[in-house]
């Protein structure tokens, strides 16, 4: 099984083993959103540390996805003896009925061409900002959670 594809299954198990509040979204996008921004081995890991901290909510996960993108590197507080601990042991029979998901969203939402694989935060210098660049020109990240489409229907509609 491709690297990535297994990091995205092992989030979404740990999610919904511990049911996580998603706050109204959809796994799907989630996994979408945080594939974008975020290194994919990063995802188990900060669910990980979400479930140590006590913070069974999506919305965590991306706090700590966010944390961890400023600093550049990973900085987890759990133990992998904790890991072992909190990694549901099912059979592939079970697993495969407990996801819910085929096997094909997850290769679909990698062979997407803009998801990104590997991101680097060291390969962005995050200081530069071009002086040039106005506000027409800003292009924010596809979003395809509920709110943002209402949201973007109701600014278009204007």
């Amino acid at each position: 099984m491709n690297e990535s594809l297994s990091q995205i299954q092992e989030s979404i198990i740990l999610m919904k083993y511990y049911s996580f509040d998603l706050s109204g979204y959809q796994f799907r996008e989630l996994i979408v959103k945080w594939t974008k921004i975020y290194p994919h081995n990063w995802l188990p890991l900060a669910v990980t540390e979400a479930i140590y901290q006590g913070r069974l909510k999506a919305i965590s996960v991306e706090q700590i996805l966010n944390v961890w993108q400023k600093k550049g590197k990973i900085q987890h507080s759990f133990n992998y003896e904790f890991v072992r601990l909190v990694k549901p042991d099912f059979s592939e029979e079970e697993l495969n009925k407990y996801l819910e998901i085929t096997g094909s969203f997850l290769s679909d939402l990698l062979s997407q061409e803009n998801i990104s694989r590997d991101y680097n935060c060291n390969d962005h210098d995050n200081n530069y900002i071009d002086a040039n660049l106005t506000v027409n020109d800003f292009n924010p990240v596809e979003d395809f959670s509920h709110c943002f489409q209402k949201l973007r229907g109701f600014i278009t509609n204007k």
